[in-house]
């Protein structure tokens, strides 16, 4: 009996490959500013249900398609324009809208049209919030945001 439990432990430090044979080999690529990353500090990142890459930056929201980068950034005058350049959470509302919450405000954007509604919280009422940073959105189990 001890010489079979021996001879078992001596087997799997001669041959590791034959305790975990499905082992995932991964390929990974780094992306920076010269790829058209708006900015290398990523904060976010997430995939919607149609493949894409949103990555959320200090300086703007970009989305990868497998192939190329497009940037989303606040234009003070195109009120299409995301609130805010400082990313700070992503998540999917449904098949066409992306939830992102900034450092001022929130915003919907329509990922077929790259257009954006901003939301703005109350912050001029005694006692209510006092800040308009959105650290954190999500969605529960029941799709509630």
């Amino acid at each position: 009996m001890k010489n079979s439990i021996i001879l078992s432990i001596l087997f799997c430090f001669l041959f590791p490959q034959n305790l975990f044979p499905f082992q995932n080999s991964f390929d990974f690529s780094n992306f920076t500013i010269k790829d058209g990353l708006s900015q290398n500090h990523i904060k976010e990142i997430y995939q919607d249900n149609k493949g894409f890459l949103w990555i959320g930056t200090g300086n703007g929201l970009n989305r990868y398609d497998g192939y190329k980068f497009t940037s989303y950034k606040f234009n003070p005058s195109d009120s299409t324009t995301i609130s805010n350049n400082r990313i700070t959470s992503i998540t999917n509302l449904d098949n066409d809208n992306i939830l992102v919450g900034t450092d001022f405000g929130f915003n919907i954007i329509n990922s077929v049209t790259g257009k954006s509604k901003r939301y703005y919280l109350p912050n001029n009422i005694k006692g209510q919030i006092a800040s308009n940073a959105v650290k954190v959105v999500f969605k529960d189990s029941y799709g509630t945001i």
